[in-house]
């Protein structure tokens, strides 16, 4: 809770009563673990409530205490049973213990609870209420209901778990409900531990009682885990030595023999000296959270691997492909070793659905993607990239055997009858093959890029062989024709469109020379079609100028809205230069004159091979390009997330650190933060600007972590000595903050959160704009925030009262500009905040 000084602010009016110090040690560790003690008469009506209600629920205790059921804090729906579940349990005066129950807060939120209970008795026998605590089991539960979620989503997938999964979900619900926790004192005398005292639980928890403890000292450290003890005696020895809080989780061995998992909370203890005398600490069994965990872990790496494999043949999918790629492939770089890489497809496969039917055509892939699988070492990957493509890594594989391999599976689908009986069919297979060694300028996607470039040449070559991405002298012995190894990379399919049936023998002749596939038509109508069917499979298009009454560059124009990638080439015996400019405007890649010459035909037709593979590489690596810009551009959006996310919880962190020592300021810096804000809004700060105001307000007592406790948490007034050491608290924050560049305007904040519009102020005296804006903001909402906030001296003022206060100090306190924005905006500021009074 918050202490305010007279000296710190002309608003103060009064000091916090202090508080007993043992009962405060035990207030505080409950409220750190959100664990609310509280007691009721018989009837169920609070008559006391823990300080953990302000935390956990919103409520200040005299909100329960005498005015509430605890059954008024369950959610309306369910009200009416818990609370005839529970007056039976107290009606039969049975203690109860690991209840589960949902709790509303103040402001609305349900959160879960346990809740443990034992019944009081009057010194005649009777009832005179209950006794107990609830512990805050939100995270819990909600790790419960997402294990639950987990095991749905599997369950059409993994059935052989199912069975698994529900034992071992009722194995955690179990756990669950034998959760308890303990309570345990520690005096120290330089240093060393001199005395230990357990409270009630302990043998909940760990199955020694509490008199085990104390007739045996060394009990506890023994019934450690050894592979934690060393963890465990570090976060000791941190707290004997000065750390306030310290919080561990680890294992034990229980009197039982089986082996548990805690949660350790150890808070420093001193005197009024402010001397360390000792510790307190809490123990929480939390072995069902962490099973709940591990299973969780167990769920996602089986939801992982159904991701990455495919369901038809239980090959890796895509996914599963880029992921082993990625890993085999920085292993190579690591330890260099040769990579091959298959790209296996079938050839005609859409003809196979159309006369089988779809189901011929998946027992097809099924019965392939196993055969393809037995050909490989076991060494080797393969996956299902898409349809009826499969990719194989080989690690370890260079060319030479690359190529055996992929020879291999050739002839093993050559051989085999697919799907025998009705059905009974041959197939054949095209392979695309590369293989190459990871070195600097080399990258995985180019060995794909590459194979896939093997691939189309080897359905461009007639199908059913092996290619690789550059031609070799060996190549003819994967099925070529042994003329194709002298001839230039540059034949494929040729669609020749003409109503002359002359040039089509002429050309057919022509270019079956040059082991080209050559496809006739006569009319604009069939030259269409046979685009469309064999959409992608056509290189060039010769087309004549004239086709009857049709255009030949209006088919140009047809043709490329079909296939983008075709090269279209116009001839005409009525060649002007008019004609040609508009060819080549129109969309031709060149223009031929008849008669036709064999020579210039071939040359014009490799020219426009050549052509036809750089659009289609290059639209190959725009795709990848694009695919890899996206992915990256999402990688860099989610890593800016979470850094803003870090970098906001490092802040609250800080402000936190220097709460947690005082009384009643919980939430005062988050308030003031985002009141400072509205504030600056108003008065028109940039975004900029806002953060760093925001960031200034929430930090603006982190120097008080250099003060003394005894200083800082004095109940009564301090010494001129003592105050000089509290006023320097803001030159302390600047220095912790002045250090990070991203924090420079934010630590001009912290420094001057105590000037005073008319130079009254301190550290360093400053007068009306000498003050930065945000401490100028700043001053005005820290103040609302006290007087509008309820102190043990004095309650809370009402809206009204604080802004007539606040405009009796507008020109010496105060900024006056400021305080004219705060009249503005103060329906927003009462909106953040929420505060009981006024």
């Amino acid at each position: 809770m918050r202490r305010v000084d007279t000296e710190d602010t002309s608003i103060a009016k009064g000091r916090n009563e202090s508080v007993p110090g043992e009962s405060l040690r035990y207030e505080q560790m409950l409220e750190h673990n959100r664990v609310i003690m509280w007691e009721t008469s018989k009837e169920g009506v609070y008559t006391y409530a823990g300080w953990a209600v302000r935390s956990v629920l919103g409520y200040e205790p005299d909100e329960l205490v005498g005015k509430k059921h605890f059954y008024d804090l369950h959610p309306a729906e369910g009200r009416e049973e818990f609370r005839n579940h529970a007056l039976k349990i107290m009606a039969n005066r049975e203690p109860f213990r690991g209840l589960r129950n949902p709790i509303e807060t103040k402001d609305g939120r349900v959160l879960w609870v346990s809740t443990n209970g034992f019944p009081l008795f009057n010194s005649d026998g009777s009832l005179r209420g209950y006794q107990g605590s609830d512990i805050d089991v939100t995270e819990r539960h909600q790790a419960e209901e997402a294990l639950k979620r987990a095991h749905e989503e599997l369950e059409h997938r993994v059935i052989e778990r199912t069975e698994a999964l529900k034992q071992s979900e009722e194995r955690y619900r179990r756990m669950v409900r034998a959760t308890g926790c303990f309570l345990f004192s520690v005096e120290t005398f330089d240093g060393r531990k001199t005395y230990t005292i357990h409270e009630a639980g302990a043998e909940e928890v760990t199955g020694y009682t509490a008199s085990d403890y104390e007739r045996d000292p060394s009990l506890w450290e023994r019934i450690i885990h050894p592979e934690d003890l060393h963890a465990v005696l570090r976060h000791v020895n941190a707290v004997i030595n000065g750390e306030p809080i310290s919080v561990i989780e680890h294992r034990i061995l229980h009197k039982d023999g089986t082996v548990r998992w805690v949660k350790s909370t150890l808070a420093v203890r001193t005197n009024d000296d402010g001397k360390r005398n000792g510790y307190d600490g809490l123990v929480s069994d939390i072995t069902a959270r962490k099973e709940a965990e591990e299973e969780c872990e167990k769920v996602m790496d089986s939801l992982h691997q159904v991701a990455r494999c495919d369901s038809m043949t239980g090959l890796f999918n895509r996914r599963g492909f880029k992921e082993e790629m990625d890993r085999i492939w920085n292993l190579s770089s690591r330890h260099p070793f040769p990579i091959g890489l298959l790209i296996v497809d079938i050839d005609h496969f859409k003809s196979i659905n159309d006369t089988y039917g779809h189901v011929a055509g998946d027992a097809v892939i099924k019965e392939y993607s196993a055969l393809v699988k037995s050909a490989l070492r076991d060494t080797d990957t393969i996956s299902r990239y898409a349809g009826d493509e499969l990719v194989v890594i080989l690690p370890w594989a260079d060319l030479p055997e690359t190529r055996r391999i992929g020879e291999r599976i050739l002839e093993m689908v050559r051989s085999h009858e697919f799907c025998p009986g009705e059905n009974s069919m041959k197939i054949t297979v095209s392979i695309g093959a590369h293989a190459c060694t990871p070195r600097p300028g080399r990258s995985a996607e180019r060995l794909i890029i590459n194979t896939d470039r093997a691939l189309y040449r080897a359905k461009q070559s007639g199908r059913d062989r092996l290619c690789f991405a550059e031609k070799s002298a060996n190549e003819k012995q994967t099925g070529l024709p042994a003329e194709l190894s002298t001839r230039s990379p540059g034949h494929g399919r040729v669609l020749v469109v003409d109503d002359d049936p002359m040039i089509h023998a002429y050309l057919k002749q022509a270019l079956q020379q040059e082991y080209m596939h050559v496809t006739s038509v006569y009319t604009t109508a069939e030259a269409l079609e046979a685009a469309e069917h064999e959409k992608g499979m056509i290189d060039v298009a010769l087309i004549d100028l004239v086709l009857g009454n049709d255009s030949g560059l209006d088919l140009v124009n047809g043709l490329s809205e079909i296939d983008k990638m075709l090269v279209p080439v116009v001839i005409t015996g009525q060649a002007t230069m008019d004609t040609a400019i508009e060819s080549m405007r129109r969309g031709a890649y060149d223009f031929i004159q008849k008669p036709v010459h064999t020579a210039q035909l071939h040359v014009t037709l490799r020219r426009a091979m050549g052509h036809r593979r750089l659009l289609m590489e290059n639209h190959r690596y725009q795709t990848h390009l694009e695919a890899m810009v996206w992915h990256r551009g999402q990688s860099l959006t989610r890593a800016l997330e979470q850094e803003k996310k870090s970098y906001q919880y490092t802040l609250e962190t800080l402000a936190a650190a220097i709460e947690a020592r005082e009384q009643h300021t919980a939430e005062h810096s988050r308030r003031v933060a985002q009141m400072a804000v509205i504030l600056a809004s108003k008065i028109g700060a940039t975004s900029e600007e806002l953060v760093q105001i925001r960031s200034g307000a929430l930090l603006h007592d982190i120097g008080k972590i250099g003060v003394p406790d005894s200083i800082l948490l004095k109940p009564g007034p301090l010494t001129e000595e003592e105050w000089i050491i509290m006023q320097a608290h803001p030159q302390i924050g600047h220095q912790i903050l002045a250090s990070s560049p991203a924090l420079k305007e934010a630590a001009e904040i912290v420094l001057s959160h105590h000037e005073k519009f008319d130079g009254s102020g301190y550290p360093r005296g400053l007068k009306g704009m000498e003050i930065c804006m945000g401490a100028r903001i700043f001053a005005v909402v820290d103040a609302y925030d006290v007087m509008r906030s309820p102190r043990p001296y004095a309650p809370a003022m009402t809206a009204e009262e604080t802004l007539e206060e606040i405009l009796k100090h507008h020109n010496t306190q105060f900024d006056p500009y400021v305080v004219d924005a705060l009249i503005h905006c103060q329906s927003a500021i009462e909106a953040e905040g929420k505060w009981n009074a006024g």
